[in-house]
């Protein structure tokens, strides 16, 4: 619910295309159709998400690469749907959920691109064998990020260095995607400038030049 303790709606949908996270948010009939009744889905949305603590468990949680929190419901829902659970949309639920909080606008405009091809290659070929089946488990990179047979200390010490290999690789490319798009901006308000106000600066300057030849002109012409 919003501030006035309006209902917010829901979001879920199904993973398609398997190879195009970006569109799966167009399989999402929930505002066309809502839901009266608990319904499975391939992802839903993690605002105000319920999970058992044995699947959480299970899986590893998160991926915690994907702070901040870009996919990261798909992301998990995916994973569990991996592991043979199923995914489902409670309409009865209500929550109380402030949308977009987590990141910057511009760094969520970047995050868009980097995050989506990096899904795309993670859960496309899992995707694409569990269409259909939500059910059934099926193969494919379980919590790679975690060390295997490690205790509590180096398994914290090794998520943290994982986190931030991807976080630094990730700040570099944004930091020269923001450069070239504060680029672009710089050159299109130049060039707005330049064709639609720069002739109140310049209006005087043209004046002054035009003025000899008017001058001429009208000696020529006697006047």
């Amino acid at each position: 619910v919003d501030a006035n303790g309006t209902p917010n709606g829901f979001s879920a949908g199904k993973a398609t295309p398997h190879g195009n996270v970006a569109h799966w948010n167009d399989s999402d009939t929930t505002i066309a159709d809502p839901p009266t009744t608990v319904r499975t889905a391939d992802w839903i949305t993690s605002k105000g998400m319920l999970t058992r603590i044995a699947a959480w468990d299970a899986i590893g949680g998160t991926d915690p690469r994907l702070y901040p929190l870009n996919h990261v419901d798909k992301d998990y829902c995916t994973h569990l749907r991996a592991h043979g659970h199923l995914v489902a949309l409670v309409p009865d639920a209500r929550l109380r959920h402030l949308g977009s909080q987590s990141t910057p606008s511009a760094f969520r405009v970047f995050l868009a691109t980097w995050q989506d091809s990096w899904f795309n290659a993670r859960w496309s070929d899992a995707v694409s064998r569990m269409s259909g089946n939500t059910a059934a488990p099926t193969e494919h990179a379980c919590a790679d990020w975690l060390p295997q047979g490690a205790g509590a200390k180096s398994t914290i010490e090794h998520v943290a260095r994982v986190c931030g290999e991807e976080a630094s690789t990730m700040l570099v490319a944004y930091a020269r995607w923001a450069a070239a798009e504060q680029a672009k901006a710089v050159s299109a308000a130049r060039h707005e400038f330049l064709t639609t106000r720069s002739w109140r600066f310049t209006a005087p300057l043209r004046a002054a030049r035009a003025a000899p030849n008017k001058i001429a002109a009208r000696l020529r012409g006697g006047v």
